[in-house]
């Protein structure tokens, strides 16, 4: 098995497996049912200057695989996302090129 074929099984197995780093979410597409997804929800505190003033705030994001989302994920953005049964709504899709999707999201 290649390391290419380890890495996917890793994060089909053990990253996204809701009984170990995932949790269970549901994307609403523009049309259709949700779709049930595993995320791994991620909500960071930050601090950023702005001349003489420091932002402070928590950047929310999720990381979804990329075969769980709809083909027209990241031609269709602002799209609600539910996680721990809040509603959020995704403000940017960044696909980072080998089968993982950052969802930044905006909380309501």
């Amino acid at each position: 098995m290649s390391f290419k074929d380890d890495m996917a099984a890793d994060l089909q197995n053990v990253f996204f497996n809701e009984g170990d780093f995932a949790e269970s979410a549901s994307y609403y597409p523009v049309t259709g049912p949700a779709i049930p997804v595993s995320v791994i929800f991620d909500s960071i505190y930050s601090e950023n200057e702005l001349q003489e003033a420091v932002v402070q705030g928590r950047e929310i994001s999720c990381q979804v695989r990329e075969s769980q989302l709809p083909a027209d994920y990241d031609k269709t953005p602002r799209r609600p996302l539910t996680v721990r049964g809040i509603k959020f709504t995704i403000l940017s899709a960044q696909p980072n090129g080998v089968g993982v999707v950052t969802l930044v999201l905006q909380k309501g």
